[in-house]
């Protein structure tokens, strides 16, 4: 069986395809990705064809396609033009092709994210470039060229994707479908629900269990400096989450912030040093999440780790930037982080399996998408 991944960002391979190919056995695994276009080098693995199409035009990619021969074409996002482009090309090839949810659906998924373009200017305009090369081919060796710009048109400008859609949807829970069904053509037939992935294997997740002797506090982390959504700085950010760590403390106990991958680890640990606030970096580690008597964040889908494990859960404003109103609905929400340790706060054990499913292992994911 050949199977190809295709990955917008190179952070996949570290966050699902080196987790997924160890349990999907004899299967030949192809991984199609831009890295050369994000400017990074994939963390790739053995056990797996990486081939970086950062710069292929569509006929070089279409033979590449058909020399592979694919049983199976997964993708991991849908958003943007290059994957609708592929996506076509799948339907030209007559190529199966499934959709599997990598991250939580939010109201800003569908958006074109301006805070990328304002940091990485030149990258993302050679990316957007690339993305009009790939559908121009696509136009010009289709025999309905006027259709392909229609459903082009429909897909980047007017958020429609009914022209883009897949043989299977592969989601996390019964909220992804209920969020996903506004943009595809979903039914109880094409849809399955694999859990958000928590653990490698079934053996582990069974070791693990749910934690019953909590304490300490962790705060998860995202780059919001870095990435330029917010404009405070660096000491401004250290001065914040001191605030937190000393309302919190007492009630909850040892703080500990982890921190996002692509944060400079180095740096954090060297601005925090002797303030009695632990840095770590682990990401997409259940451990880190485990005996824990809060956690705290933004809008990262970390956070669904402490909702498996009944741990509460509260959400605050990063300064400058305001959360989504999916994290709100999800969890407590604090508008001022001065008053944290006064709220009284539970673990929402009800909406859990709504939200982050019932399975929550990559061995399941990938043995299903075996079975396709």
């Amino acid at each position: 069986m050949n199977i190809v991944f295709l990955l917008y960002h190179p952070s996949a391979f570290t966050n699902w395809i080196n987790k997924l190919v160890p349990f999907l056995g004899n299967a030949n695994i192809f991984v199609l990705h831009i890295s050369k276009l994000h400017g990074v080098q994939p963390k790739a693995k053995d056990g797996y064809i990486a081939i970086d199409i950062s710069y292929y035009s569509y006929g070089k990619l279409e033979k590449t396609l058909r020399d592979i021969n694919p049983d199976l074409f997964v993708f991991l996002s849908f958003r943007s033009l290059w994957e609708y482009t592929i996506n076509r090309l799948c339907v030209n090839l007559n190529i199966r092709k499934v959709y599997l949810e990598h991250g939580l659906f939010s109201a800003d998924t569908l958006k074109f994210r301006k805070n990328k373009l304002k940091k990485e200017i030149l990258q993302t305009t050679k990316r957007q470039f690339a993305y009009w090369f790939l559908l121009s081919g696509l136009v010009i060796h289709s025999k309905h060229s006027l259709l392909e710009l229609k459903l082009a048109h429909m897909a980047y400008i007017k958020s429609n994707f009914r022209g883009c859609s897949y043989d299977h949807y592969y989601l996390f829970s019964k909220r992804s479908y209920d969020c996903c069904k506004a943009i595809f053509d979903l039914n109880e037939h094409n849809t399955t629900y694999i859990g958000f992935p928590i653990f490698n294997s079934e053996a582990e997740k069974q070791r693990v269990g749910v934690p019953k002797h909590c304490t300490g506090v962790l705060y998860v982390h995202q780059p919001l400096i870095s990435d330029r959504i917010a404009t405070i700085s660096f000491d401004e950010e250290k001065a914040y989450l001191q605030t937190i760590a000393q309302n919190v403390k007492e009630k909850y106990g040892n703080f500990t912030v982890l921190l996002h991958p692509r944060a400079n680890l180095r740096e954090y640990e060297e601005r925090f040093r002797n303030t009695g606030i632990e840095i770590v970096q682990s990401p997409n580690d259940y451990r880190c999440f485990v005996n824990k008597s809060l956690i705290i964040g933004h809008y990262s889908t970390a956070l669904l780790y402490g909702l498996y494990f009944n741990e509460p859960t509260i959400v605050v404003d990063y300064p400058t930037v305001e959360i989504t109103n999916t994290f709100k609905e999800f969890f407590v929400y604090c508008e001022d982080v001065k008053s944290l340790a006064m709220l009284s706060v539970s673990a929402d054990v009800k909406r859990k399996d709504y939200i982050v499913g019932e399975h929550n292992t990559f061995e399941y994911i990938a043995k299903t998408l075996l079975n396709e």
